[in-house]
């Protein structure tokens, strides 16, 4: 675009210039002001002057230790298991497991941490609650349990623990301080006294609670990673702590090497097979043979190229077979073996090249077809048919003959587990919701995906595959979406329906299986029949499609105005549509390239940065400042930032209702009713009125602070009526136009500002140590204390009420006898009654 007369093309792994005025003319490429873009372009020292007319750069795709795993193998990553290993290596009489997983064990090599940077160990200093300290000699660790045992013996009883979280570590200090005054007190502190071990461990510094929860120190997010887990695996030492296996970059940047220097070695997976990271690190299981100067695995290619993808990673991951092409063309035949090729480039390039036995070229084109999903060779130089044939041939769809050969639909797998959801729909990402799946057998089960842990395809897969419902989850054979299927057995029909969300939408397996299966494809074919029009083909693509929109256009010609239009719902270069219309020639063509606003911030034009948003919106091209581009202007624009005191005002203003509200809630539960003689829940509770105390100190007391300003009241925020906070915006205004610095340190100075003096005080109110928890744990000490009195007078009673009702049944059988008795004798009264009666007569 420079219209000098140079025309700019990709060979490999570089960047080649032409001139194309026909001549061995000089070429030159440096650099402008003090950038290094020619540099990093491939045009440095060797590779930027030319009087042939060409120049070609130096290869600038390649591997480093920098490299992300999630770029690796056409950013489909390294598939590593979360925890458990990763594969096996025997080296002679010694065996180890490679895990590649970031999670701490007690058995973590220290080298393994901060991206295979390790540890800088040295003494450090710990500091407990109590003021007690010691010193912690590190030196000699080389595991984290090492760490672990060096930090819990420094103190007695077991005071200070350490616990490994996933990827870092936690150290607690369990001193009881309950009885301890203001001045016995300390923050928790760990620091380093010499070397570096506490910073690098990631547990440097000062904790107001009983823990320091340290930063994340093991990952796996870059190539040295991955390279570390390899060098540094437990096991992967000799006695004399020498290195058995030996994991590298190779050196021609494109793939890894693992040597032995003394000895084969053996590569197993795993039984369990969760891991495939053996095989996308580009290696094969087997035996490797020492061949003198040791034993050498190379491994393939795992980076794309510049221009090309990975052959392994077409056909939806599978790769293709077999590698013979022969072409015939022109009267000239070639044979060419393509075994070592590992980019669809390399292909394409072998072809153009092709010559005959006798030397004499081809005469054919290879590249891609409109799509780019297809290889396409023509005939360069007329329009006789060419043959293609041979294996590989026959694996890309391309053994046909013809004028013009294209091969089958490529597939790049582009989706794979690693692939995280909120890339999925071109970056829109997947609603973390429910959906419902029912199996052909009639049993409905709920896929709960809203949890935090779930990121990426493989989470999505092992959770439906983990709930053993009848259905099992997994990758399609074109390598761009999930495929659901029923495994059920059953006379019905596998569904899958939305459960509150638009999930399974986002996932693309909304809908009713067929022939057993879902397939996921983010691919959508649209099958086009006599009854269709371009009305009712807009209408499907809107409705069957997540990607774009179609509506009908009038261009207001003739007797065919009307045009079908497809709108990519995604703004920016990342909704960029692939239409193949080749089976019914809808003639599309792209009317608007999708493509990323770009702003060129800075004074100079040549040395400016050049930044890119898909909306429009620059967010923080200077920290805090979003930019919206309005309009195109090749000329420069000057943007003006001002301080904005509207959200400052408005949080100071907030800060003020939330005090003020806080006193009305405490005068409420203390309050006392003369009339009803209601007292408040909390009427008359010492630790509500030291809560009062200190936050009432926290907004009026003296700020140490070296700044002008010493008070709140100096800022606008003063005392007034019932207790309540007021906040005058115009006084502040007005001191923080006199001095906006002064204001800032006043809130923001991370030793004595006002925000860390009120974290501290709000924390010692609130905290598991603070005032309102140990009155919380006095609460509970008493009323265990009255449960437990309750109890003992319950049982108490109980057995009182057991005596009484002995006593009772005791008295009630003794009246019985009684009242027996009583009867007996008054039926003898009566019959010496009748006797008397009797004699008389």
């Amino acid at each position: 675009a420079t219209n000098i007369g140079v025309t700019a093309s990709v060979q490999g792994d570089k960047l080649v210039l032409r001139s194309t005025g026909g001549g061995s003319e000089s070429l030159r490429v440096q650099e402008v002001g003090d950038g290094h873009t020619a540099e990093d372009l491939g045009f440095d020292a060797g590779h930027s002057n030319s009087t042939t007319g060409t120049l070609t750069g130096d290869t600038i795709v390649y591997l480093s230790t920098a490299s992300r795993l999630a770029s690796l193998n056409d950013g489909l990553g390294i598939r590593h298991a979360l925890a458990g290993g990763d594969f096996v290596v025997e080296a002679g009489d010694t065996s180890f497991t490679v895990d590649m997983g970031d999670l701490l064990s007690s058995t973590t090599r220290l080298e393994r941490l901060n991206h295979g940077q390790g540890v800088r160990l040295g003494r450090i200093k710990i500091t407990a609650r109590d003021r007690t300290t010691a010193e912690v000699d590190l030196a000699g660790a080389t595991s984290i349990g090492d760490i672990k045992q060096k930090i819990e013996a420094a103190f007695e009883g077991k005071r200070i623990a350490v616990v490994m979280n996933g990827s870092h570590l936690t150290i607690s200090d369990n001193t009881d301080i309950t009885n301890l005054s203001a001045n016995q007190k300390s923050d928790f502190i760990i620091e380093d006294v010499t070397g570096y071990g506490a910073a690098d461990l990631g547990i440097a510094g000062r904790s107001t609670t009983a823990a320091i929860q340290g930063r994340d120190v093991l990952h796996m997010d870059t190539l040295a990673d991955a390279v570390s887990a390899i060098n540094y695996a437990v096991g992967n030492q000799n006695a004399a702590q020498q290195r058995l296996l030996t994991a590298a970059i190779g050196p021609d940047g494109q793939g890894l090497t693992l040597s032995r220097p003394d000895g084969t070695f053996t590569l197993k997976a795993l039984s369990s097979g969760a891991s495939q990271a053996l095989q996308d690190l580009g290696f094969q299981t087997g035996t490797y043979p020492y061949m003198g100067g040791g034993a050498i695995a190379i491994g393939t290619r795992i980076i794309g190229g510049l221009n090309t993808v990975l052959l392994k990673t077409l056909n939806g991951g599978a790769g293709f077979s077999g590698s013979t092409l022969q072409v015939t063309a022109n009267g000239r035949t070639a044979t060419l073996d393509l075994a070592t090729a590992r980019t669809l480039a390399e292909v394409a390039d072998a072809l153009n090249a092709a010559k005959d036995a006798n030397g004499q070229s081809l005469g054919i084109s290879a590249g891609y077809d409109a799509t780019g999903t297809r290889l396409q060779v023509t005939n360069a130089t007329d329009n006789t048919a060419i043959t293609i044939s041979g294996d590989l041939a026959t694996s890309l769809g391309l053994a046909q003959t013809g004028s013009t050969i294209k091969s089958n639909n490529l597939q790049r797998q582009y989706v794979g587990e690693t692939t995280r959801l909120a890339d999925l729909n071109a970056g829109r990402g997947v609603a973390q919701g429910k959906f419902k799946i029912t199996t052909s057998s009639g049993v409905s089960t709920t896929v709960d995906l809203s949890a935090t842990s779930i990121t990426t395809l493989g989470d999505v897969i092992d959770e439906i595959n983990g709930l053993n419902l009848g259905a099992r989850a997994g990758l399609n054979a074109t390598g761009d979406g999930l495929l659901i299927t029923d495994t059920a057995g059953g006379s019905g029909t596998l569904e899958i329906e939305e459960d509150g969300g638009r999930t399974a939408h986002d996932l693309n397996i909304l809908g009713t299986a067929t022939g057993g299966q879902l397939d996921g494809s983010y691919e959508f074919k649209l099958n086009i029949g006599g009854s269709d029009t371009l009305e009712t083909l807009a209408s499907r693509i809107s409705s069957s499609t997540t990607l774009a929109q179609g509506t009908i256009l009038n261009d207001g010609t003739g007797a065919t105005p009307y045009r079908l239009s497809i709108t990519a719902l995604v703004s920016g270069a990342r909704g960029a549509l692939l239409i193949d219309d080749s089976q019914v020639n809808l003639g599309v063509a792209t009317l608007t390239q999708a493509q990323d606003a770009r702003l060129l911030y800075g004074s100079d034009p040549n040395s400016g940065v050049l930044v890119t948003s898909a909306d429009n919106t620059f967010a923080d091209v200077v920290p805090g400042l979003t930019l919206t581009a309005a309009s195109v202007d090749a000329r420069p624009v000057t943007v003006t930032v001002d301080r904005d005191l509207s959200s400052l005002l408005d949080t100071l203003s907030g800060l003020v209702d939330d005090y003020n509200s806080a006193v009305d809630r405490m005068k409420d539960v203390s309050a006392y009713d003369a009339e009803t003689e209601t007292a408040g829940i909390l009427r008359g509770e010492s630790t509500l009125y030291s809560v009062q105390s200190r936050l009432r100190r926290m907004f009026t007391g003296a700020v140490a602070t070296s700044g002008s300003f010493t008070r709140l009241s100096q800022l606008g925020l003063k005392s007034g009526s019932e207790g309540h906070l007021s906040f005058d915006e115009d006084k502040f205004k007005a001191a923080y136009a006199q001095d906006p610095d002064a204001v800032q340190s006043f809130f923001t100075d991370a030793e004595d500002g006002v925000a860390v003096g009120m974290k501290k005080q709000i924390e010692a109110i609130t905290t598991s140590g603070g005032l309102i928890a140990k009155r919380t744990q006095t609460f509970d000490s008493q009323r265990t204390l009255l449960e437990e009195r309750i109890t003992r007078l319950n049982d108490r009673l109980d057995r009182k009420r057991a005596q009484l009702e002995r006593d009772f049944q005791a008295m009630e059988s003794a009246l019985a006898i009684l009242q027996t008795q009583q009867q007996q004798i008054t039926a003898m009264a009566s019959q010496l009654s009748g006797l008397s009666s009797t004699s008389s007569g």
